[in-house]
């Protein structure tokens, strides 16, 4: 059944109706990304092993790894980013062709990326992220211990960008993008379209050292974020906001802030101590509800153009 209007006129999460999303369509899709994303990783790791440099992924699976090179680290986190890039040339290729409509439709349902909505997003996380550092700075600084390693952040930080940014491209496409739209397709509620890509993203993230460390927060963490995420795609119309604002926090938590058990092997200005997930579960809601209010209210008061949103 197609919904009334022309594809123009769907909604980012009913662009599946622009295509062919039959069940066999999605299975085989999944059958050519996942196995293919799996050789890709393997490759790597055979790469790494026969140039000599297997030894620096020591770091992924022992994140209080005590003495690290910053060439380690960057091996470290390009082999990370590598394994979940990976799927991305894989869904451009197999997407398109297997469903039958364009590759943006998997990103927006508008004509062309917003990247207004996106530089906003990642803008209100940032300032948001930066100035709950600020308050523990002021009101808990025992909380943070300064690295001193400045110098290795600098020289880190354009790579990071650039791996974080594609790294965070896969992962909306496919989990607020992709089985977004399939499941919009399947059942029409918002809330089955939110809650199914969300609970896929927390299982996705569970082998995470955060979740090996205090896995019922860690999780309801990650599943609290995805929801967020999902809510503001679909009032977006695309992934420009969930896009920017998962940039900007994967790029505070391997640049700025890092965690003794963090996935991300990478120098950080500052170190926490043990983390408290609970904690941070609750304190999320308020900094989500200020970033919304941003993009969604506020912004549109101060550019007129965002109106249109």
């Amino acid at each position: 059944m197609t919904p009334p209007g022309g594809a123009e006129q769907l909604s980012f999460a009913e662009q599946a109706y622009r295509g062919e999303s039959a069940p066999w369509r999605a299975v085989l899709a999944l059958l050519f990304i996942l196995p293919g994303t799996y050789l890709l990783v393997y490759l790597t790791v055979l790469a790494y092993s026969q140039l000599g440099i297997g030894a620096a992924l020591v770091l992924l699976t022992m994140p209080e790894f005590g003495s690290r090179g910053l060439v380690d680290e960057f091996l470290a986190f390009l082999f990370l980013m590598i394994s979940i890039i990976a799927v991305l040339p894989l869904m451009r290729l197999v997407l398109p062709w297997l469903h039958r409509r364009p590759w943006l439709s998997f990103v927006t349902a508008r004509p062309r990326f917003d990247w207004a909505l996106f530089a906003q997003s990642f803008g209100a996380m940032l300032a948001l992220a930066g100035g709950t550092l600020l308050l523990t700075l002021w009101l808990s600084p025992g909380e943070l211990h300064w690295t001193a390693k400045w110098r290795s952040v600098a020289l880190f930080a354009p790579f990071a960008l650039v791996l974080l940014s594609l790294q965070v491209l896969t992962e909306e496409v496919f989990f607020r993008g992709y089985l977004m739209q399939l499941t919009g397709r399947v059942a029409r509620p918002w809330l089955i379209r939110l809650v199914v890509p969300a609970l896929l993203f927390a299982a996705a993230h569970s082998a995470n050292p955060e979740a090996s460390y205090d896995f019922f927060w860690a999780s309801a963490n990650y599943l609290l974020l995805a929801l967020y995420l999902g809510a503001i795609s679909l009032k977006g119309d695309g992934l420009e906001a969930s896009a920017g604002l998962h940039l900007a926090n994967n790029l505070y938590v391997a640049l700025v802030v890092g965690l003794p058990v963090s996935v991300s092997p990478g120098p950080t200005l500052w170190l926490s101590g043990p983390p408290d997930f609970k904690m941070s579960f609750l304190e999320m809601p308020p900094l989500l509800a200020l970033h919304y209010m941003f993009i969604f209210w506020l912004a549109p008061k101060i550019w007129p153009h965002a109106k249109q949103r």
